[in-house]
């Protein structure tokens, strides 16, 4: 793509964004089982804006007829296609004619999602399986505030956004319910019997296809059953008390919140402010992307950032005590990787000088691909 003409720009509200999610659903031919159970929330969006193009590709070496001839032979036990199933049971079951891409992916925030909410150190911003930005923007002309998606694949692959990923992830609990020597009954909120034993919760904070966090369902016994002691042949056996019920009980979180991560806050921490400028005409850099990565030997106390600097060159950002890794990217720059030291709670000032480069940074994200299913091959 030499030049922008083959991008077309595209918004969709949320109702059409829901609109598009259930068409897509009841319409599951070859589409992943992991794609199929997406769970669409979308609290706390009014919609998205992004651009896209296709690709076609063009393979002038590649002919499937040369395949289907009497001279082609293939002795693997894996055979190639059957001509209808798209499956890794086959070796090549159909080819890739088109790919679907995206950039400039913004997730337009409603008012009830604030700046704290977007800014707190302690939270990964998901939509589906992308990653948003810790930053909220605004449109200069609409007033929209919107948040974008990290384009660093360094920050993207790291070991500590892994290790926070992790820290999202789905996770499964038991509770053991107290031993239950007289026959009672346990009731839900929905009024359905519960049966005294081990219950499984899953406790799901990450959705995929939400931004916003899951509530976790927490099982908690309000009056816990307390076992009998025994008694003796003597002693009269008191009346049964009435059922002490455990209630399914949902947790209240605060509405804006995003996915949160359960790690230790911060007690030390400094502003730092960065001003970028372009290294000849020392003119600031609008749009120029940071991405911090702490490199403490605690993993616990590391935090990963992806921020972006403004019309004046400048942003700020609160970082706790440490080191950190540090990588500037902007459009027509060359790359600066360095290492960042905040040794103590007072104020920062860094300014970085940038050099006009003659490849241009570009991030793209494959959604997709059109793909020609293959014939019976070897055809017999």
């Amino acid at each position: 793509m030499e030049n922008e003409s083959g991008w077309n720009s595209l918004k969709l509200e949320k109702q059409e964004l829901e609109d598009l999610y259930l068409t897509a659903k009841n319409a599951n031919e070859n589409l992943p089982a992991e794609i199929l159970s997406i769970d669409y929330d979308e609290k706390g969006i009014d919609g998205i804006e992004l651009e896209y193009t296709f690709v076609h590709l063009k393979r002038s070496w590649f002919n499937k007829n040369v395949m289907l001839s009497d001279y082609f032979e293939w002795k693997e036990a894996k055979p190639i296609s059957d001509g209808e199933t798209i499956s890794d049971s086959y070796k090549l079951p159909a080819f890739p004619k088109t790919m679907m891409l995206i950039k400039n992916l913004k997730i337009i925030l409603d008012s009830s999602v604030s700046d704290t909410d977007v800014n707190a150190p302690n939270s990964l911003i998901f939509f589906g399986p992308l990653v948003m930005k810790q930053q909220l923007f605004v449109n200069q002309n609409s007033k929209e505030r919107f948040l974008k998606v990290v384009t660093d694949k360094r920050t993207l692959q790291s070991d500590q956004f892994s290790y926070l990923a992790k820290k999202t992830a789905p996770q499964t609990i038991s509770i053991q319910r107290p031993p239950v020597l007289r026959s009672r009954v346990f009731e839900s909120t929905s009024g359905d019997p519960v049966k005294p034993g081990v219950t499984t919760v899953t406790m799901d904070r990450m959705k995929m296809g939400t931004v916003l966090s899951s509530r976790p369902i927490i099982l908690s016994a309000l009056h816990p059953a307390e076992p009998v002691k025994p008694l003796s042949p003597k002693t009269e056996v008191p009346p049964m008390r009435p059922p002490r019920p455990i209630v399914i009980t949902e947790t209240k979180l605060p509405q804006g919140i995003f996915i949160p991560i359960l790690l230790p806050l911060p007690q030390s921490v400094a502003n730092v402010t960065f001003r970028i400028s372009d290294s000849k005409n020392s003119e600031p850099v609008y749009k120029c992307s940071i991405s911090l990565i702490g490199t403490n030997s605690n993993n616990e106390m590391n935090r990963i950032y992806n921020i972006e600097s403004d019309r004046n060159g400048t942003v700020s950002q609160n970082l706790p005590v440490g080191e950190y890794k540090i990588s500037l990217r902007a459009d027509e720059y060359a790359v600066v990787d360095g290492t960042l030291s905040v040794p103590n709670t007072n104020p920062i000032i860094r300014e970085y000088k940038l050099q006009r480069g003659e490849i241009k940074f570009k991030s793209f994200f494959l959604i997709g691909m059109v793909c020609e299913k293959m014939p019976r091959i070897p055809f017999v």
